[in-house]
């Protein structure tokens, strides 16, 4: 989503201030995020000693983010440490993401050097599209619908298609045109983020979060959440949870329900995790706001006491369900999981889609205990991808929006629809 978007400065050739893959507090994150615009600061007004000093600082904070690693490497560059800058640079390129280390003024004086010419080239691989998506459907709806969320009722064998930008669901499987499930007569609904099927109880869950980008929405409604359920075979709606007139911006982006069918809801602007439990007819605060900077995909297992959250500012955590006790998954050196939207559960791990980072990935994650003890690739910056978004495992197999086109926006605008495609559902196959 634009707004949880990472600044990007195109003369360093990076992403900055998107995101960690360890636990630091948010007070430090914040601490990391201004020590960071004043190195940014100090680039600008020529201080190359100021910026490699605050570089340095932010990256103590949080050792483990790519960004800042590449920072304080151009800034040793820009202060004649070549040896330094160029091991950063070669411990980027292993953890697989790409920066445009040949277009920034910092490193000219390296063009040639053979270690820096292998990073570029390096990073010119990381950036090539890698691994295999397959085609479900494209949804027959207008090129400016901007799809989000994904889901799936497997007794009817429909997908349930939302559009962030024309406050619609739409009803649809492979071979059939689509036909509208709900639209903006509902009261309320706005930018339709994250939905789930509840399959036991015939249930279709659905996000809705007042979005700048949302077509036709009120001002003061800009920052709003409601949570809708709704009968998948009637289209009823049933119930909307309304989140209090606080003051506070919310967007909450994503859900997931249990076998029991209880709900869990992250607000990646507010940063809490709420809950609805089976029958209830209230949203419950499940973590408070703060523990977080900014959450995202929620994946559970069918069994166990933990839930697992993508905090796309911090890396991936879990939580214990009873005692609500949060914990941030270790993850080996060099590997980057800054940056995910989308998080699942598949056999006794996580796949996440990553598409805050350059290049956009969907990873499988493998997990030991409180640790990732590997991130694979399963795909990577694939030609007809637009910001691959939300999706769900069914079987083997992981299904998920392929073109959100969630950059193709300038601020609330879009390109003429010319320029746009059509909702685009892939697979990813998880048995490889």
């Amino acid at each position: 989503m634009p707004h949880l978007k990472s600044m990007t400065l195109v003369c360093l050739g990076f992403h900055l201030l998107a995101g960690p893959v360890t636990a630091q507090t948010v007070q430090e994150l914040e601490e990391a995020r201004a020590l960071t615009q004043q190195a940014l600061e100090a680039r600008e007004a020529g201080d190359g000693e100021r910026m490699l000093e605050l570089a340095r600082r932010a990256h103590r904070i949080r050792p483990l983010h790519t960004d800042l690693s590449y920072l304080v490497a151009a800034a040793l560059a820009r202060q004649g440490e070549v040896e330094e800058a160029l091991d950063r640079l070669e411990s980027l390129v292993r953890s697989g993401l790409s920066y445009r280390a040949d277009e920034a003024e910092e490193f000219a004086a390296l063009e040639g050097v053979p270690r820096f010419d292998a990073v570029v080239l390096g990073f010119q691989e990381n950036a090539r599209p890698r691994g295999v998506a397959h085609e479900l459907l494209t949804v027959d709806v207008e090129p400016d619908f901007i799809p989000e969320g994904l889901a799936h009722d497997a007794r009817s064998g429909d997908y349930f298609v939302g559009s962030v930008r024309k406050r619609r669901i739409v009803r649809v499987r492979p071979g059939a045109a689509p036909f509208e499930f709900a639209g903006s007569d509902h009261p309320g609904l706005a930018s339709v983020m994250g939905m789930a099927v509840d399959p036991e109880r015939r249930h279709l869950w659905v996000c809705s979060t007042g979005m700048e980008q949302t077509e036709g929405l009120a001002a003061e409604l800009v920052g709003r959440s409601a949570v809708y359920k709704f009968d998948i075979d009637s289209g009823q709606l049933l119930v909307t949870f309304h989140f209090p007139q606080d003051g506070r911006r919310r967007t909450i982006g994503d859900l997931a329900v249990d076998r029991y069918g209880r709900v869990f809801l992250s607000d990646g602007r507010g940063s809490g995790i709420y809950t609805i439990r089976p029958g209830g007819d209230f949203i419950e605060t499940f973590v408070s706001p703060g523990e977080f900077a900014s959450p995202q995909g929620i994946a559970i297992p069918p069994d166990g006491p933990w839930i697992y959250v993508a905090d796309a500012s911090r890396g991936v955590f879990r939580v214990h369900r009873d005692l609500r006790r949060v914990e941030a998954l270790s993850v080996p050196e060099e590997t980057a999981i800054l940056g995910i939207d989308e998080l699942a559960w598949h056999e006794s791990g996580l796949v996440a889609v990553q598409n805050l980072t350059f290049p956009n990935r969907i990873l499988r994650l493998r997990l030991d205990g409180r640790s990732i003890s590997r991130a694979e690739v399963l795909a990577s910056n694939l030609e007809v991808w637009q910001e691959p978004t939300l999706g769900e495992v069914i079987g083997d197999r992981f299904y998920f929006v392929a073109n959100s086109q969630w950059n193709r926006f300038d601020g609330n605008r879009l390109p003429p629809v010319e320029d746009l495609a059509r909702p685009l559902v892939q697979w990813v196959d998880l048995t490889r």
